[in-house]
């Protein structure tokens, strides 16, 4: 990847890294319970649904860097390709899941969706950060 000027200020460089961190915090805090309350496979579900949201995020990160760093119609092409191909790992990991524990989708879907509210208080806490009362 080049290492041209980003149009992004340090602080969002490190939210965006630090994101998909915390998503695998979440899900790996959250799991814990979920095992003394179910079991292992429910856990490892929910995980492994914080753990695939996160990958999605980091990878989504990347791509888009690249293809803002350079607007060719070739990087446009390869990062299209790579984000559908992400995407359909996505859909193949879901009806793995569906195909082997029918009834525990529902589990690795909020695991998956832990994503959201990561990036939910991240944008709280960045709101709450930037809001100054007058100057």
């Amino acid at each position: 990847m080049d290492k041209k000027k980003s149009n992004t200020s340090p602080i969002e460089e490190k939210v965006l890294w630090r994101i998909p961190l915390e998503i695998i915090l979440v899900t790996t805090v959250l799991a814990i319970p979920a095992y003394f309350l179910f079991d292992l496979s429910y856990a490892g579900l929910f995980w492994a649904g914080g753990f695939t949201g996160a990958l999605s995020f980091w990878g989504l990160k990347i791509s888009l860097t690249r293809l803002l760093s350079n607007l060719g119609r070739q990087v446009i092409l390869r990062s299209l390709l790579f984000y559908l191909f992400r995407l359909l790992l996505i859909v193949l990991i879901f009806f793995i899941i569906i195909l082997l524990y029918r009834k525990k989708v529902v589990v690795f879907a909020i695991g998956f969706s832990m994503l959201v509210i990561v990036i939910m208080v991240e944008a709280i806490i960045g709101l709450l950060g930037g809001k100054t009362w007058k100057n």
